[in-house]
Parts: structure tokens; sequence; C-alpha cells
């Protein structure tokens, strides 16, 4: 019902980025992944410094397996909001995905620096750090992912620490 009634809004206000952001979000949940990433492309168009709309998107063409456009959407989310943890978080995981895990530890680090509590960022560097061979380190990681009350961490510790 939330799509409709934001069909209807967007049909008397076209040009309304906000509009076609929370769409692109409604239609991502409805696993509608095509039709939100032509929101957010339409949300850049009429609004190209909102940051959510490039890291969402840039989510959806990494699920795609479109990384190298995945990872200009997080570079230009990254220039416009260098602040912006999630941005570094996603560039992250695409690095780990394509075995780049010095660059990933980077990107977490510097997620983990904007928000000490984002247990996401935690929870992936340790990923990136076992791939480098820090044991030790990805422990420290998941083990502080679960302090902050992310669950997929205590699996993770009881299959790579005890």
């Amino acid at each position: 019902e939330a799509i409709s009634d934001l069909n209807k809004a967007i049909e008397l206000e076209p040009k309304n980025s906000k509009l076609y952001y929370i769409r692109g979000v409604c239609l991502e949940k409805e696993k509608r992944s095509d039709e939100a990433l032509d929101d957010y492309t339409k949300t850049i168009k009429f609004d190209p410094k909102l940051v959510e709309a490039y890291v969402n998107r840039g989510r959806i063409l990494a699920d795609d397996k479109k990384y190298d456009d995945a990872i200009k959407d997080y570079n230009k989310a990254i220039k416009i909001k260098p602040d912006f943890g999630p941005s570094y978080n996603n560039r992250g995981m695409l690095f780990s995905n394509e075995k780049k895990f010095d660059d990933a530890i980077k990107d977490f680090n510097k997620a983990i620096e904007i928000n000490p509590n984002s247990a996401k960022a935690f929870y992936n560097r340790g990923f990136a750090k076992i791939n480098s061979n820090d044991k030790d380190g990805a422990c420290l990681d998941w083990q502080k992912a679960a302090g902050l009350g992310y669950q997929p961490a205590k699996k993770i510790i009881s299959k790579y620490c005890e």
C-alpha cells in the first residue's frame, strides 16, 4: 500500500527525489531490486548529493555482481559525505569479495572510526582479518561485534575462536 501511495505522490511531484528514494527502499524490502535500482537512479538524478541513494544503489549493483559500478557509487558517496560509515563498510565488503583484504580492512577501520558502535563493521573486518591470517584480530573483532549485540558474530566465534 505504501508503494501505491508513493506512486500517486510521484505523479503529483515527479521531480521529488525523496519520494523516489522512499519508494526505492520500499521496493527493495519487497525484493523488487530492479525497480528499486531505477528509483535510486532517479533519486540521484534529482538530488545528486543524497548519499544514501548511492549506497543503496551500490548495494543492489553489488548483489547483481556489478562490482565496478558499485564501487563507483560508494566512492561517490564517500566524496560527497566522507563521514558516512555505511559507504566505507559496503565498499569494504566489496574489497573483501575481491580478496583485497588490506583495502577492506582500511575501509572497515574508517567505518569504525566514524561509528565505534558499528557491529557490522567489526564483524566484516573480522572476516577480512581471518583471510589475512590474523585470527587473533578477527576473534577480537567478532567478540566486539557480539558485545554490540550482533547475533551472527556469536556463531562465528564458536566456529573459529574457541
